[in-house]
């Protein structure tokens, strides 16, 4: 089983998704904090834009990890704070965006179904996040559903 966390309204052919908001017809309607799977379930994990809503003490990777086979592989991508920074100081992106990219839409009053974000990430940042729980950590990904964007970084690791 693949498994889209935090989906919304994406949807990639073969993915099964998981979201909170009934109004996606998620096929698990569940927090990504908690999922409601057995342990050792899970051959592929999407999170995209799911892991800067938590906070550094929610260990989230854990309960990722915990679902994953043995071997399983797992692609995060985050917003890059980096790129973000590049895109406005090079004039293609407002300040607001930067810093609703850093804060959530939603915390600068902006209209956007977006929640707060408690972490930023560089590249270096997401892979030591990772590295905790999964091994041959890697930026970009081989088999992501969808390519990386701009103003985003994606990496992908294997359960341990």
């Amino acid at each position: 089983m693949k498994l889209n966390v935090g989906s919304g309204h994406e949807r990639y052919e073969g993915w099964k998704n998981v979201d909170f908001a009934e109004e996606t017809k998620p096929d698990y309607l569940a927090d990504f904090r908690h999922l409601p799977l057995e342990d050792n379930s899970v051959d592929e994990i999407f999170a995209s834009h799911v892991l800067e809503h938590t906070a550094l003490k929610e260990d989230v990777l854990k309960e990722w990890e915990r679902v994953l086979r043995p071997n399983g592989k797992i692609i995060i991508a985050v917003p890059d704070l980096l790129q973000l920074y590049s895109q406005y100081r090079a004039g293609i992106s407002s300040l607001e965006y930067f810093l609703a990219s850093i804060y959530g839409a939603k915390e600068l009053g902006m209209d956007a179904k977006s929640h707060t974000h408690f972490q930023v990430f560089t590249p270096d940042m997401l892979i030591e996040r990772m590295r905790i729980y999964f091994r041959d950590v890697k930026l970009g990904s081989d088999s992501a559903p969808r390519p990386s964007y701009y103003g985003e970084v994606m990496a992908q690791g294997y359960k341990i």
